[in-house]
């Protein structure tokens, strides 16, 4: 009769998505194995995957005895943080890696998870500060553009995102046709971000057109369609905000509707588009 051994075991249960039982021979081969490091992560990300908060607790007290951390452990550090409802924890776990520097406070996926936390915490100068020194690629021109926007420098933050868009173009310019879809996601993403920018500054027929550009990226979205409209209207081109507006609103169900129009509710600037969508 074969056996096999503990990893062996775990390996298997872990392919077949059988993680209770990989659990089990992860216990076994870390109880004759304690030092086996390779075992012990493997154990704090099973237990990251299970479904209990002294899961997520038990994964997290794995990683604090492993002799060195890899990039992926904080990353599910980070994880395991937030589903346990500590968002202060995953900040400071993430803070005090990028303050140690090396590897892992250098790694693009950290810094990105450490903006986002900036950014979820309105800490707009800490997040400019983490970024002066950053290369000027699209996507930390991007971040300085949410940053600044989300201190209230409109300019700033439409400088920001212009540059971000030339900086994607520039460096997918000779992307193969299999990535178009995906670097047109990632442009529509910055105009979503650079549209309302512009509305903030008064450009109006600027913003419609973002919204028209960012359409092509995701053409069932009718929140992108309508917007366009309300873009129209505030430009000055009430005929053609009616016409986007009342096509979308054909289209969409109860819900969407609602919270369509919601969004010109206690607006005078745009009554004569409620009137005649009315």
């Amino acid at each position: 009769m074969t056996s096999f051994t503990p990893m062996e075991r775990a390996d298997a249960y872990l392919q077949a998505g059988e993680l209770d039982d990989a659990l089990d021979a992860l216990n076994d081969q870390l109880a004759d194995h304690p030092d086996d490091q390779h075992a012990r992560r493997l154990r704090a990300q099973v237990l990251l995957r299970l479904h209990t908060p002294d899961h997520w607790r038990a994964a997290l007290a794995e990683w604090a005895v492993l002799d060195v951390l890899t990039v992926d452990d904080v990353i599910h550090q980070h994880t395991a943080h937030l589903k346990l409802g500590d968002a202060d924890g995953a900040h400071r776990r993430l803070i005090d890696h990028a303050a140690r520097g090396g590897e892992i406070g250098a790694d693009a996926r950290v810094i990105e998870l450490l903006l986002e936390s900036h950014y979820q915490r309105g800490e707009a100068a800490e997040g400019i500060e983490r970024l002066f020194d950053l290369p000027k690629t699209w996507r930390w021109l991007r971040w300085n553009g949410d940053f600044h926007a989300l201190k209230g420098d409109h300019r700033v933050a439409l400088n920001y995102y212009c540059s971000a868009l030339d900086s994607l173009d520039e460096s997918t310019q000779d992307a193969p046709k299999s990535a178009l879809g995906f670097i047109g996601n990632l442009r529509a993403q910055i105009l979503l971000r650079r549209a309302p920018m512009f509305e903030r500054l008064g450009l109006y027929a600027e913003a419609a057109a973002d919204y028209a550009d960012a359409q092509t990226s995701a053409p069932g979205d009718p929140i992108i369609v309508f917007k366009r409209g309300m873009m129209l209207c505030l430009s000055g081109d009430v005929e053609g905000a009616i016409r986007v507006c009342r096509d979308v609103l054909a289209h969409a169900d109860d819900g969407t509707r609602a919270m369509l129009t919601a969004l010109l509710a206690d607006d005078a600037r745009y009554s004569a588009l409620i009137g005649a969508l009315d």
